[in-house]
């Protein structure tokens, strides 16, 4: 029977590395499509022609995304980081375990 590993951190430098790359990268495409996607919300409303009912009502939803966006952003950096430690982890134990087989 294959003995199950209980040890998460086998080679700290490696996994460091690798999970400030997956985070960093995850950060960075996530902060980027949500300002994409406000600024081009914005352009859009600010060329839309409308009436005083619907502007007051998207004042509304601009106010509900400012406080929103921010919120699925730093969900998205924290499950970023949860899913790059299972990564960081998945790639540096066989390594781990390669090396310690050679040496």
């Amino acid at each position: 029977m294959q003995e199950r590993r209980s040890q998460k951190i086998v080679n700290k430098n490696f996994q460091r590395r690798i999970l400030k790359i997956i985070v960093i990268s995850i950060i960075a495409s996530t902060l980027v499509s949500l300002a994409l996607f406000y600024i081009a919300l914005r352009v859009k409303t600010q060329q839309a022609a409308f009436s005083g009912y619907t502007a007051e009502r998207l004042a509304e939803l601009f106010a509900w995304l400012n406080v929103a966006l921010p919120l699925i952003s730093l969900l998205l950096i924290v499950l970023a980081v949860f899913i790059g430690r299972h990564i960081s982890f998945k790639v540096a134990g066989p390594l781990y375990a390669l090396e310690k087989q050679l040496g």
